[in-house]
C-alpha cells in the first residue's frame, strides 16, 4: 500500500478569516480536508466557502467547549455557563466530566444537533473530530459513535500520535482503548495521526519531519492554518497562541508538493 496522506484543517468557521485561510490553503496548497463548527461565527460563510471546492471532505468539528451551544442554553444546564456558552477549556471540562456534573444524555442532543445543523446545509460529511479531542472521552466517545452510525458517517479521528508525547499521556491511553471500539463499530479511520505536537506551530522542517517518519497506509496531519482576523485576534490568539498564517505559509510551500512526491506520497481527503 502507498504512503497516503490526509491533511485536515480544523476549526473552519471558527472566524471568517480562519475559514479565508483555510480554503487558501485548499486551493493553493496541500490542505485535503477540513473539519467545520457548527457553533462557529463564520459557520454560514464556511459552508458557502465549500460550494467551490468539490474536493474538500469537510467533517464535523464537534464542539464542547468555548463556543456557543447550537441548542438552548436552558436545555443544557451541564454543559453551559452563566453566560450560556460552553464551559471554558477542556481542563474544566474534564473535571467536570470526572465529578460526574456532566450530563451524558445533553451531550448527546448537542453534539447530533450540530450534525443536523452540518448535514442540512447539503455538505455531505465526510467524518467527525472534536475541539480539543474531548470526543476522546469514554462515555462521549461511545456516543460520538453512536450519532456517527445513525447519520451515515464513516470516518471518526483517533488523534494518538506515534511520537510519546508526556503532555498528552491520558489523551493517548483513551486514543488506545477507543481505537478497539471504533474497530469493532465497523466505522474508519486513519492508522497513524500527526500534529499535536506541533499544533498550531506547524513549521515547514516540523512538516517536512512527519513526512519523512510516515508509514505506509492512511495517515493523517492535523493543521490550523488561517488569516488572523480581528475576532481572532481579540477572542482567541491570546489563549491558544497558535500562529495560524505561519502555518498557511508552510501548507503553501510550492516545495512541499515535490517533496511529497520524493517520498512517495499520494494526497488523499477523509473520503477513502
Amino acid at each position: 500500500m502507498s504512503k497516503l496522506l490526509i491533511v485536515n484543517a480544523d476549526d473552519f468557521g471558527l472566524t471568517e478569516g480562519i475559514s479565508d485561510g483555510i480554503i487558501e490553503c485548499h486551493k493553493n496548497g496541500i490542505v485535503t480536508s477540513t473539519s467545520i463548527i457548527a457553533s462557529g461565527s463564520a459557520f454560514a460563510k464556511a459552508v458557502e466557502l465549500t460550494r467551490g471546492c468539490p474536493n474538500l471532505s469537510v467533517g464535523v468539528h464537534l464542539a464542547l467547549i468555548e463556543e456557543k451551544p447550537v441548542l438552548s442554553p436552558a436545555s443544557i444546564p451541564t454543559l453551559v455557563g452563566k453566560n450560556g456558552r460552553f464551559i471554558k477549556n477542556y481542563k474544566q471540562f474534564f473535571f467536570k466530566y470526572i465529578a460526574g456534573k456532566i450530563n451524558i444524555s445533553e451531550v448527546w442532543d448537542e453534539l447530533e444537533a450540530q450534525i443536523v445543523k452540518v448535514k442540512s446545509t447539503g455538505i455531505n460529511i465526510s467524518h467527525v473530530d472534536s475541539h480539543q479531542h474531548l470526543h476522546m472521552l469514554p462515555d462521549i466517545f461511545r456516543e460520538v459513535v453512536f450519532l456517527a452510525k445513525k447519520h451515515g458517517i464513516t470516518h471518526v479521528r483517533i488523534p494518538r500520535e506515534r511520537s510519546f508525547n508526556l503532555k498528552c499521556w491520558g489523551l493517548q491511553v483513551m486514543c488506545m482503548l477507543n481505537r478497539t471500539v471504533l474497530i469493532h463499530s465497523g466505522l474508519k479511520f486513519p492508522q497513524a495521526f500527526y500534529g499535536m505536537r506541533d499544533s498550531g506551530r506547524m513549521s515547514f522542517e516540523n512538516f517536512n519531519k512527519i513526512i519523512n517518519g510516515l508509514k505506509e497506509g492512511y495517515n493523517e496531519i492535523m493543521v490550523h492554518p488561517g488569516n488572523e482576523d480581528m475576532n481572532y485576534l481579540e477572542n482567541y490568539k491570546k489563549h491558544w497562541c497558535y500562529h495560524p498564517e505561519d502555518e498557511k505559509k508552510v501548507l503553501c510551500d510550492s516545495r512541499i508538493p515535490v517533496f511529497l512526491k520524493e517520498q512517495g506520497v499520494k494526497l488523499i481527503n477523509y473520503n477513502f
